[in-house]
């Protein structure tokens, strides 16, 4: 894969995906909550589907289903695929389709797509003993269904400002661009080298502690990644930081240095928490 990862343009939990010849999509009832009638058991069929761009070359998808029950947590089922991407302006589109899964019981159940074993997005739904269509719900489901239904906002062009002339783009932004737009803005004298180079530095510090990990390199790990931790904070990748402190956790375990490890562990923690928000 290129040594910039992926961009995340968006992953959804829905009935079904519609993909036209042209590449355009429609996605068929996205949500939330899926009922099943008794456990274990199957539900409607469903699809989880991410669209990603940005990136260049063969990648290992994964798909992990991690089952946040009653009594129980953990990895309940994964899927693996080998994944290609063209070149840096093709979009690609990752379907998954469950025809038959079986749910062992009620709870939340969160899909998570990693590639090459980085986290990339996730989403969640919650999966209850009440057949669809039904009105028999407990008070305290009740509550817990209220407490979950989505705050929906809807805006219209009426309140849009138009600026004239051009404002000149929000240094903040830079670094999330997709790096055939930052090649523009260099292309037009726009300030965005130092951002566009510190992300390929961090890169590579990241992949290089990755490395120096499965090498046992320990020693020569750590700083690399504390390194690519303050480039990836700076430029406000948070995504990419909660990469690295997975990478520092491993390493300063590794090197017996437990407690730096767990804070590690928590402040990735932390982190990934922010993101699903």
């Amino acid at each position: 894969m290129a040594p910039i990862p992926p961009v995340v343009i968006g992953m959804t939990i829905c009935r079904d995906v519609l993909r036209e010849p042209s590449g355009n999509y429609s996605i068929i009832r996205s949500f939330t909550r899926q009922p099943v009638d008794e456990f274990p058991g199957i539900g409607e069929p469903f699809s989880a589907f991410v669209v990603l761009t940005d990136a260049v070359g063969e990648a290992e998808a994964e798909l992990v289903v991690t089952w946040f029950g009653e009594s129980e947590i953990g990895e309940y089922a994964r899927a693996r695929a080998k994944v290609v991407f063209p070149d840096k302006l093709h979009q690609l589109q990752y379907k998954f389709r469950f025809d038959r899964f079986p749910f062992p019981g009620r709870g939340e159940f969160l899909f998570t797509l990693y590639l090459n074993g980085y986290w990339m997005a996730q989403r969640s739904a919650i999966v209850a003993g009440v057949p669809e269509g039904s009105q028999i719900m407990n008070e305290s489901e009740r509550e817990e269904d209220d407490a979950r239904q989505p705050v929906f906002y809807e805006f219209t062009d009426d309140g849009m400002e138009y600026l004239t002339p051009l404002q000149p783009i929000r240094a903040e932004s830079i670094p999330h661009l997709p790096s055939h737009l930052l090649d523009s803005l260099a292309a037009r004298g726009i300030a965005a080298a130092q951002p566009y180079e510190e992300r390929n530095l961090a890169d590579c510090l990241l992949e290089q502690a990755a490395l120096l990990k499965v090498l046992k390199h320990f020693s020569d790990a750590a700083p690399r990644a504390a390194e690519a931790a303050a480039l990836f904070e700076r430029l406000g990748d948070y995504r990419r930081l909660a990469d690295c402190f997975r990478v520092a956790a491993d390493v300063h375990r590794e090197l017996g240095e437990v407690e730096i490890a767990l804070e590690f562990r928590r402040r990735e923690e932390e982190l990934r928490r922010r993101l699903a928000a």
